[in-house]
């Protein structure tokens, strides 16, 4: 009845809020810099938790009536929450803190898929690796504090500068790497490299008071 069906209803917002609290504070904990975005995770992920919840409502209806049936469902259920649990986690360990650009790690990893996939294809893949000059100059005079703000507004720039479906990652201190699939040959390689390193040369980076 009504009170039966607001009681799982009230049941499964409270599931569904301790088990996304529990995520995001895991998050949270363990990568204290991450962005909220990427402890908030996707819109999508939560529409995946909807339909697992409502699986498992199912799945106690079940109980009253067809009970064998509760156990071909609940690897389902398994299934579904462990991915929807480790996705979150998974695309905060792929991101740099500070900034929040792919890591070495997860950017070789997207490297030697889309290498395959270029072999496979005939097509080309272009590689940008990149270096801050007198990056150290700027830390020795300036502080650390000021090099993350160069970091962090360098980082924005190269996202600006490239595809959406390029990769850029940092490969740590004033190292980043920029994978470009299909890219249109040597020359466009090295335009898009051009246009960045003007782009770079060009940036201004405001300090806040106290730290200049």
């Amino acid at each position: 009845g009504p009170v039966g069906l607001l009681a799982i209803v009230a049941a499964a917002l409270v599931y569904w809020l301790v088990n996304y609290s529990l995520v995001v504070g895991a998050i949270l904990l363990s990568v204290p810099d991450a962005p909220a975005r990427a402890a908030l995770g996707d819109p999508g992920d939560q529409l995946i938790m909807a339909a697992t919840i409502e699986l498992g409502q199912t799945m106690a209806a079940l109980l009253g009536f067809l009970p064998a049936l509760v156990i071909v469902l609940t690897a389902t259920v398994l299934a579904l929450h462990r991915g929807l649990l480790i996705h979150q986690l998974q695309a905060a360990a792929r991101s740099d803190p500070k900034p929040a650009l792919a890591n070495s790690v997860y950017w070789f990893d997207i490297a030697h898929k889309e290498l395959a996939r270029a072999r496979r294809l005939g097509s080309a893949l272009g590689v940008l690796i990149l270096d801050l000059d007198h990056f150290k100059r700027v830390n020795d005079m300036h502080g650390h504090l000021v090099g993350d703000l160069v970091i962090n507004a360098v980082s924005r720039l190269l996202e600006r500068e490239v595809r959406s479906y390029d990769l850029v990652g940092r490969f740590g201190g004033d190292e980043f790497a920029v994978l470009l699939p299909a890219v249109d040959g040597q020359r466009e390689l090295l335009r898009i490299a051009e246009r960045v390193r003007q782009r770079v040369a060009e940036l201004e980076v405001p300090v806040p008071p106290g730290l200049d």
